[in-house]
């Protein structure tokens, strides 16, 4: 037996929402313990729908940091924007565009 076998290219997952109360929107991002996805279809309570996993995305960034091209980036809950620091927050992936200091958005490659 093979020990891997190609399933599918792995963009877009199947993800069942944890929550029994709280419904996840299309664009929200949804922390995958190491990693995030995008909801790309709204997704009920207890429901089952669509995250993205891959790609590039236009995320609210931190506004006291300068990223580079390359430079990893995480996901703060709290805030809702794409942070440098690497503290409790999810890794998200790396900045495909550089962002002044000042700047609010950031273009990030997840996946």
């Amino acid at each position: 037996m093979a020990e891997g076998t190609y399933i599918r290219k792995g963009d877009v997952i199947t993800y069942t929402n944890p929550s029994s109360s709280d419904a996840i929107v299309k664009g929200q991002v949804v922390g995958l313990t190491t990693r995030i996805g995008i909801a790309v279809e709204d997704i009920p309570a207890s429901g089952t729908g669509a995250l993205a996993v891959t790609g590039v995305w236009k995320f609210k960034a931190e506004n006291d940091a300068a990223f580079t091209v390359g430079a990893a980036l995480y996901w703060d809950a709290a805030t809702h924007e794409m942070t440098a620091t690497n503290t409790s927050d999810t890794p998200a992936g790396w900045a495909v565009a550089p962002k002044e200091e000042t700047a609010t958005v950031c273009y990030v490659k997840i996946g």
